[in-house]
């Protein structure tokens, strides 16, 4: 079975065999292997895109991954600006900025094939999630 949710299973304990996960390791848990690294940057459609800065606002993961580094990144770069839409995983957040709902922090080998999302902020590129 493949699932994509975040919730992190616990392997331990036999919900699944194998767990490809986007967050740090928290803890001693299992053994594990890095298979790589993610770059993030700001997507939105282009009429958002265009806004002045101080009218933009960002589509956000939920308390579920609140901890993670790019989700901290996203809170400091918006500093007083609304996080207006909170999301438990990276699809959502990628259909919310097509929608036209705000800027969205995804990976960019998600949002670099949708067609209706550009980059939002020029030349700013997250340092790679690893």
């Amino acid at each position: 079975m493949l699932s994509d949710n975040s919730h992190l299973c616990a392997l331990e304990s036999g919900e699944a065999d194998l767990a490809v996960r986007m967050v740090e390791q928290q803890g001693r848990q299992n053994i594990f292997h890095r298979i790589g690294s993610v770059i993030f940057a700001l997507y939105a459609t282009s009429d958002i895109a265009k806004l002045p800065q101080n009218q933009l606002r960002f589509i956000a993961i939920d308390e579920t991954l609140a901890h993670e580094p790019q989700q901290r990144w996203l809170e400091e770069f918006a500093g007083d600006r609304p996080l207006d839409l909170l999301t438990g995983n990276f699809h959502s957040q990628r259909a919310a900025a097509e929608a036209g709902l705000g800027i969205a922090l995804l990976p960019g080998v998600m949002a670099e094939r949708c067609s209706t999302l550009i980059r939002a902020v020029a030349n700013l590129l997250i340092a790679a999630i690893r």
